[in-house]
This record gives structure tokens, C-alpha cells and sequence, in this order.
């Protein structure tokens, strides 16, 4: 009984401290050093900490302030900015957090099943496209495999990675020659962004207005809030119950909406 003690309270204080209410600025886990960022567009920072904590962020030329809300949430609005970097995004509030060699340029979402899913280490021409994928302006994230029943406020712990024949070689074949079709083209960094996993159906993707728009998938909403009162958000649900949203909920329901 008392091993069991230790560990629920060890566990409660893991939990803590991965807790987004900490007493310091706390940034999604999208924000990292080798970022990409959209040009020409608003850019929006978003992250946690104490409520009423005075946040200042500052991007190249940009900046801007925020004073977290009663829920420890800020957003900072900065101004659109060109093509260009490497720049520093410089987040202070009870301490500083520095993102370093940060990029402004095409930002694109790749996301599916197997086909998006296969490597480019086992494509037809992958041997080659890994010798020759030293490309510094193309970076990748990859967004940890996760299902929930309701939105969540983060990913799991992820970071951006440059591009090299190290990272190209297990990073989505489809996703990795759409970035180096864009950055020869286009001439401008480019990112990717991943959110794929084999054998899952696109009602995981999507959000339940949307099939319920439509007569022919709303029936499976309807299956769903039928359960819905057996299922909590916590409760651990097989990878392939086919739930709507259950992917969509642990990345784009509440990462795209505040980045765009």
C-alpha cells in the first residue's frame, strides 16, 4: 500500500509539472527551434501561464503583448511578415523562452492513412531522394499519435526537425517530394506539417458537424452520441473505433484555428 501511495504521487507530480497552468510561459509543442512559420499572413502565438501574467513576444521586426486570461490562456497577434529568417522568437513573461533559427515561408499540412504514411526510405527512387535530401530550408514535424473524445490544448511532445538524408529517410515519401517540389519552385523555406496513421478512417478527421451535414455520413455521428454517455474523455478507447473527431481532437481542432 504504501509503494502504490509513492507512485499515485509521484504520478500527481509528473502530471503537475506537464500541466499547462505552470507559474511560466508554456508554448504548444508546434513552437520549437527550425520552425516554420506562414508568411504573409497574421502570425499567432499561443500558449499558458499564470492568469493576469503580462506576456510579451517578439518575432524579427514584429512584436507584440498579451496578459493571460483567468484561464492561464494568452494569444499574441503579431504583424505579417516576408519570406525570410533565420529569426528568433523571443517569448518573456516570468521567464524568457527563446526559439531559435525560426523560418518564414510555406507552411503545409499533409495528413492521411498508409500512402501518406510510407517512408521515403521504401519509395521508388528513395535511395536517391535520401542521398540528395540535404535541404536546410525544409523542415518537418511530426504530430505524435494520439485519439480523444474531446479537443485537446496540445500535442504531445514533438519538435521540428531540418531537413537531412537522416530525417528524409523516415519522414512521409509523399510529403517529403511535395517540399522539395514547393522549395525548388517557389524558392521559400518550406515545413510540413504530419498528422497521419495507417488504417483509420477520414471520420476521424473530421469534425462531427460536418458529417452530420451530410445525410449519408451523419449515421455515424448518430452512432456515437448514442454511446456517448458510456464514453468519458479519459477513458482509454481502442485506436480503431472510427469515433468522429478522434484524431482531428488531438491536433487541428484547436492548433489550426489559433494559427490561422
Amino acid at each position: 500500500m504504501k509503494s502504490l501511495r509513492i507512485l499515485v504521487y509521484y504520478l500527481m507530480f509528473f502530471a503537475f509539472l506537464r500541466s499547462p497552468l505552470c507559474a511560466e510561459p508554456v508554448l504548444s509543442h508546434i513552437f520549437s527551434d527550425h520552425m516554420v512559420i506562414q508568411r504573409e499572413t497574421e502570425i499567432r502565438i499561443w500558449g499558458w501561464a499564470d492568469p493576469g501574467e503580462k506576456i510579451s513576444v517578439s518575432l524579427g521586426t514584429g512584436n507584440g503583448q498579451a496578459t493571460t486570461d483567468t484561464n492561464g490562456s494568452w494569444r499574441v497577434i503579431l504583424p505579417a511578415m516576408r519570406v525570410g529568417g533565420p529569426f528568433a522568437l523571443i517569448i518573456q513573461g516570468k521567464k524568457t523562452i527563446v526559439f531559435r533559427d525560426v523560418m518564414l515561408g510555406e507552411v503545409w499540412v499533409a495528413s492521411g492513412q498508409s500512402n501518406m504514411t510510407y517512408a521515403l526510405s521504401g519509395a521508388t527512387g528513395g535511395d536517391k531522394g535520401i542521398l540528395q535530401a540535404d535541404y536546410p530550408g525544409i523542415r518537418f514535424f511530426t504530430v505524435p499519435k494520439r485519439i480523444a473524445v474531446a479537443p485537446q490544448s496540445d500535442t504531445l511532445p514533438a519538435a521540428w526537425e531540418v531537413c537531412s538524408p537522416e530525417t528524409a529517410k523516415k519522414f512521409s515519401a509523399v510529403s517529403y517530394f511535395l517540399a522539395r517540389h514547393l522549395h525548388k519552385e517557389l524558392g521559400v523555406p518550406v515545413g510540413i506539417i504530419l498528422s497521419v496513421w495507417p488504417g483509420t478512417a477520414g471520420e476521424e478527421r473530421t469534425d462531427p458537424d460536418s458529417l452530420r451535414r451530410d445525410p449519408v455520413l451523419r449515421p455515424i455521428v448518430e452512432r456515437w452520441e448514442a454511446s456517448a454517455a458510456e464514453v468519458t474523455p479519459t477513458q482509454h478507447i481502442p485506436w480503431n473505433s472510427q469515433r468522429s473527431s478522434m484524431i482531428l481532437n488531438c491536433f487541428a481542432r484547436r492548433t489550426i484555428p489559433k494559427a490561422h
